[in-house]
C-alpha cells in the first residue's frame, strides 16, 4: 500500500468525517499474497458477522468454502442459487420452517 496516499485519506477522513469509524471497503481478486484467509467452519458463518473482524482493522478474505451461508454465497458472487423462500428469512422467518435468528423491530 503507498503509505503517502494511507495517510493522506486519514488526515481527509479526520477533516471531513471527524470521529466516524473507517468505511468497510471489498474488492475480488485472484492475489493471494496480503489477505487473511477465513478458514472453513462446521456450521453457519455469516459474512456480516466477520465484518467486526474489520472494523478491528483485519484485513479478511473469504473463498467459496469458506463462506457456509447460502446468502452469503450467492451475494458474494459464488453462487447464483437461493434456497426457495429465502427471501422469507431475511424479513421475519416461515413459522415451523426457517426461522429469522435477528431480533424483530
Amino acid at each position: 500500500m503507498d503509505l503517502e496516499l494511507k495517510n493522506d485519506f486519514l488526515r481527509l477522513w479526520g477533516k471531513h468525517w471527524g470521529g466516524a469509524s473507517l468505511p468497510v471497503t471489498f474488492y475480488y481478486t485472484n492475489d493471494e499474497s496480503a489477505r487473511s484467509l477465513i478458514q472453513q467452519t462446521r456450521g453457519q458463518t455469516c459474512v456480516i458477522g466477520q465484518l467486526a473482524h474489520v472494523r478491528g482493522g483485519e484485513p479478511l478474505a473469504f473463498d467459496r468454502d469458506a463462506v457456509s451461508c447460502s446468502g452469503g454465497k450467492r451475494y458474494l458472487g459464488f453462487t447464483n442459487m437461493l434456497r426457495p423462500g429465502f427471501e422469507y428469512f431475511l424479513s421475519y422467518g416461515i413459522p415451523g420452517e426457517l426461522a429469522c435468528h435477528y431480533p424483530h423491530f
